[in-house]
């Protein structure tokens, strides 16, 4: 696995995104360094984000029926990645030689 870092001007200020080479639903997630950066304040229940604008308060609102999808194919995606690794766990231990 890789990492690297992205950097993103947003407005008039910069952000930067760890990227990694793995599979999620999700194209950035940002976490406390971006909200404080952005003073922004997220509501998970209601999907909204709310951070200071040069005109008042800015909005993001999210959607529900997308935000359920991705979390669906999240999960499919952690079971895929648990398998892979329970499946080379398994290689270790198992003799191939026993099996029909």
């Amino acid at each position: 696995m890789w990492s690297s870092a992205l950097r993103v001007i947003f407005g008039k200020k910069k952000i930067t995104f760890e990227v990694v080479n793995f599979p999620s639903a999700y194209h950035a997630l940002l976490g406390r360094p971006a909200y404080a950066k952005f003073m922004a304040i997220p509501c998970y229940v209601y999907l909204k984000l709310k951070m200071p604008g040069p005109s008042g308060v800015i909005t993001i609102s999210g959607n529900y029926k997308q935000a359920e999808e991705l979390l669906q194919k999240g999960s499919l995606i952690a079971d895929q990645q648990m398998a892979e690794v329970e499946l080379a766990e398994l290689k270790k231990t198992v003799d191939t030689s026993e099996l029909l």
